[in-house]
């Protein structure tokens, strides 16, 4: 007989055909033809053949015998899943099985003679696993590509389903979190002179000034603080008294015979 294979849901039965099928828990009334069959590391899968026989349970007087009969399978076979313990459908959990390609077989068994085995070729796609890093400043968040925001520095490992393989794929995101930078500096100036601040703007008069400036290291606010110190203008007197023809020093050294008020 000749033995045609179907993957999850039911099949149309013609006198030389049985069809294997793969159902996960959800699958109804759906068929799947193709050959190798994909799925993913650690599921459970459902799988029969001769569905729409007997009530779902099968060739009336047939029991089925199912076995992987390649590939490092690392699971387990719950046999006799079908309509009243029937062995037309088994559910395979497939556990630890490592990627890489799988032979399914089930052998149908009527009146004590085996009809030919009936194969079905299962490819298990394997886990993406990426790395990434990341930096944000101090009060800012940062999504992970789930879409779960977080805003502590740390190793986050994000579970996504991977377009191409429709499998999980692991995102290690190394996340930074760059502190705000804080600096101080003093400023000492005269009485109507002006300091110039880290941002450029000008100040003449005495105080602690704040100013914010985005770091060209992290990208986050560098904060500093400048005090202004102004100095005031000293001022002093005297009197320098001289006869007639001699001369006065001045402070700065000049000399003056003249009576009168020099200010320096």
């Amino acid at each position: 007989m000749n033995k045609l294979l179907q993957i999850i849901g039911n099949k149309a039965i013609t006198a030389l055909s049985i069809v294997l099928l793969l159902l996960p828990f959800s699958a109804v009334a759906q068929t799947d033809s193709s050959d190798p069959q994909t799925i993913c590391i650690g599921s459970i899968e459902y799988y029969q053949v001769d569905y729409t026989e007997n009530g779902g349970a099968g060739t009336t007087g047939s029991t089925y015998t199912w076995s992987i009969t390649s590939g490092a399978f690392a699971g387990t076979l719950t046999p006799n899943q079908g309509p009243a313990g029937s062995s037309n459908r088994i559910e395979i959990d497939w556990g630890a099985s490592p990627d890489g390609a799988y032979v399914l077989q089930v052998i149908e068994t009527n009146n004590g003679c085996d009809g030919p085995p009936i194969e079905l070729n299962i490819i298990i796609q394997p886990t993406v696993f990426a790395t990434t890093s990341a930096d944000i400043c101090i009060g800012e968040t940062y999504t992970l590509p789930s879409g779960l925001t977080v805003s502590s520095a740390g190793t986050y490992n994000d579970t996504i389903t991977s377009l191409v393989t429709g499998c999980d794929s692991v995102i290690t995101v190394d996340l930074n979190v760059n502190p705000i930078l804080t600096a101080a500096q003093t400023l000492t100036i005269c009485d109507g002179q002006t300091a110039t601040l880290p941002d450029g703007s000008t100040q003449s008069t005495a105080g602690d000034y704040t100013t914010t400036l985005t770091s060209a290291v992290t990208g986050c606010d560098s904060v500093i603080t400048t005090t202004v110190v102004v100095n005031p203008i000293l001022t002093a007197a005297q009197t320098l008294t001289i006869c007639d023809g001699q001369t006065a020093t001045l402070p700065d050294g000049s000399t003056q015979s003249t009576a009168g008020d020099y200010a320096y």
